[in-house]
C-alpha cells in the first residue's frame, strides 16, 4: 500500500500525489487572500488585484515546496538558472506581441477583423489609462500564475514521475510536455466559446510555452510570451482572449472573417491561423534557443530526482 503513495528509491512521494497535494495547498492559501481582498472596499483593486494574488499564492507553494517536499532550490523550477534570464524573458516578451500583432495584421489585410473604435473601455469610473494599467496588472498577474503552475511545477513534477529507467530522462520529458500541455488545454474548456478546436490549439500553444524549459531550464520566455499574447490579444487588439472579452481596448474590434481561420468568439486561438503562428512561435523559440546558447539539447537535468537537498 505504502508503494501507491511514496516512492522508495526517490525518497518521495509519487508525483500524481505531490500534484495534487500542490493544488489543495494553492486553494487553501488563495483562500486565506480572498478573505483579505474582501474586506478592501474598491472595485478596481479586486478587478485588477485578484490575479496578482493567485501569483504570490502561486510563488508561495512553489517555495514551501521546494523547501519541503521536492528539497530542490527554486531554480530547479525555471527562475532565474542561468546569466541569460532576464534576456530570455525579454525576448518571451517580444515573441508575444510579435506573434499576436502578426495574427491581427493578417486579419486586417484580408479584411477579417472591423475596427470600430479606439482607447474604449467600460470602465468610465476610472478612465481608459488606469483600466490599461490594471489589465497590465491583471494579465501579469495571470502570465505568473499559469506558467508557475502549468510549467514551472507540473511539467517538471511530471517529467520526474516518468524517467523510469526503461523510458529515459528525455523521452520522460517530452511525455511530461505533452500532458501538461494537454492539461493546459483541457482547462480551458470550461471558458465561453470553447470546442476541439480551441482545446487542441490552446494544447499547442503549451507545447510552444514548454518548449524553452525543456531546452534551457528556463520558464523566463514562456513567463513573456504568456503575458504580452495575452494582453496585446485583448487588450491592444480588442481581440477575444481565451472565449473571454476585455472591457478595456487601444482598438475596439469585431472578428468577421471564416470562424476556422480567425477562431471566431473563441479568439485566435481557436484558429488556423492562430494555429500556423504557433508553430511559427516554436520556430522562432527554436533559433533563438540555438542563438543564445550555442545549443539545442533537452535539458535532462529537469527529470533528475536528488536524494539530498542541495
Amino acid at each position: 500500500m505504502k508503494a501507491i503513495f511514496y516512492n522508495e528509491e526517490t525518497e518521495r512521494i509519487r508525483s500524481g500525489w505531490r500534484i495534487l497535494l500542490f493544488q489543495l495547498t494553492f486553494f487553501a492559501i488563495l483562500f486565506l487572500f480572498r478573505l483579505m481582498i474582501n474586506v478592501v472596499d474598491s472595485e478596481y483593486f479586486t478587478t485588477y488585484f485578484t490575479r496578482i494574488f493567485l501569483a504570490i499564492s502561486a510563488i508561495i507553494v512553489l517555495i514551501i515546496f521546494s523547501k519541503l517536499v521536492e528539497r530542490m532550490p527554486i531554480s530547479k523550477y525555471g527562475y532565474f538558472n542561468n546569466s541569460f534570464w532576464f534576456k530570455d524573458l525579454l525576448f518571451g516578451l517580444f515573441l508575444g506581441a510579435f506573434l499576436m500583432s502578426l495574427i491581427f495584421l493578417i486579419f486586417y489585410i484580408a479584411g477579417w477583423v472591423e475596427i470600430t473604435g479606439y482607447y474604449f473601455t467600460e470602465k468610465t469610473e476610472t478612465g481608459f489609462s488606469l483600466a490599461f494599467i490594471g489589465e497590465l496588472i491583471k494579465y501579469t498577474g495571470v502570465s505568473i500564475h499559469e506558467e508557475t503552475v502549468s510549467r514551472g511545477y507540473f511539467l517538471i513534477v511530471l517529467a520526474q514521475g516518468f524517467a523510469f529507467k526503461s523510458i529515459g530522462s528525455k523521452r520522460s520529458i517530452i511525455i511530461a510536455l505533452l500532458i501538461s500541455s494537454l492539461m493546459f488545454g483541457v482547462f480551458h474548456l470550461g471558458n465561453s466559446n470553447a470546442s476541439l478546436a480551441s482545446t487542441l490549439n490552446i494544447s499547442l500553444a503549451g507545447i510552444l510555452l514548454g518548449l524553452s524549459l525543456v531546452y534551457t531550464g528556463s520558464i523566463a520566455i514562456p513567463l513573456g510570451i504568456h503575458l504580452t499574447w495575452n494582453f496585446f490579444q485583448g487588450i491592444v487588439f480588442g481581440m477575444p482572449t481565451s472565449g473571454f472579452i476585455s472591457q478595456t481596448h487601444v482598438f475596439q474590434t469585431k472578428l468577421i472573417g471564416p470562424e476556422i481561420l480567425t477562431g471566431g468568439l473563441f479568439g485566435p486561438e481557436a484558429g488556423l491561423i492562430g494555429t500556423a503562428i504557433i508553430l511559427l512561435g516554436c520556430g522562432m523559440i527554436g533559433y533563438w534557443i540555438k542563438f543564445q546558447y550555442g545549443y539545442f539539447r533537452i535539458e535532462t537535468a529537469l527529470a533528475e530526482v536528488p536524494k539530498e537537498e542541495e
